[in-house]
């Protein structure tokens, strides 16, 4: 195969520059295989129609949620704000399953109502897990 090659140059004057080339197939290499990997996991997302997010337990801040507009109407960035969109009569059983699956190791699940942007709810089910930090602290 043809190797990968990254140059860096100093333009010295009208007429002379310095540089330096190395080789970068390997990291190219890692590049295509990850690349690969994010098709695989986008096809298996779409095909299996799910939303894929995290929730920062110490920003709280909520990332990801590539259909969010979909299921939601919105791009919730917090669980306030995805509370928010939940059915009222739902709220408290979501917040209690996710501060349940922080303080118990597993994968949750729970379903509630979604309010669309036209006024109708939609059932969601979501199923996540905590991920944590080396030392068992929840981080996720």
């Amino acid at each position: 195969t043809t190797p990968w090659v990254e140059l860096r140059a100093n333009l010295l004057d009208r007429h002379r520059a310095n540089g330096l080339f190395w080789d970068i197939s390997l990291r190219k290499t890692f590049e295509e295989a990850l690349l690969e990997s994010e098709n695989w996991h986008r096809i298996a997302v779409e095909g299996a129609n799910l939303n894929v997010w995290e929730y920062d337990l110490e920003t709280k801040v909520r990332r990801g949620g590539n259909r969010d507009l979909e299921f939601y109407g919105t791009v919730p960035d917090s669980l306030e704000a995805l509370l928010e969109c939940v059915h009222e009569d739902d709220r408290e059983g979501l917040t209690a399953s996710f501060f349940e699956s922080v303080a118990v190791a597993g994968v949750q699940r729970q379903q509630f109502r979604v309010r669309r942007v036209d006024g109708s709810y939609r059932w969601i089910e979501s199923i996540g897990r905590v991920l944590t930090r080396r030392d068992g602290t929840p981080w996720r």
